[in-house]
């Protein structure tokens, strides 16, 4: 089936609209469908990839088919200023040295 080929068919989306309510949910999906370069930021790993990867389990029956990265590594933040779509996830403890990459 194309949810199994997809591997993300049985995920909750609970998690993702408990976090955004529903009209930021609507504005993701939007964001997703626009392609656009999407950052979704949190304290709570496990909460932040479980809401990654429903938003791509949202865009059943697409797919999603740029960067999808669900924790960034701090060595890759130069990733987050890439020119192309992506979905990222990111601990908000490097929120600020994404913001300000200088420590200005």
């Amino acid at each position: 089936s194309t949810e199994a080929a997809s591997g993300f068919g049985d995920v909750p989306m609970a998690p993702l609209l408990h976090c955004l309510g529903a009209r930021k949910y609507l504005l993701l999906l939007a964001a997703l469908l626009c392609e656009r370069r999407i950052i979704m930021v949190a304290a709570d790993l496990r909460k932040l990839s479980a809401c990654i990867h429903a938003a791509v389990a949202a865009l059943q029956p697409f797919r999603w088919q740029h960067i999808l990265i669900p924790m960034l590594p701090t060595k890759l933040l130069a990733y987050a200023c890439a020119p192309y779509p992506f979905l990222i996830g990111l601990h908000s403890s490097h929120l600020r040295e994404l913001l300000d990459p200088e420590g200005n």
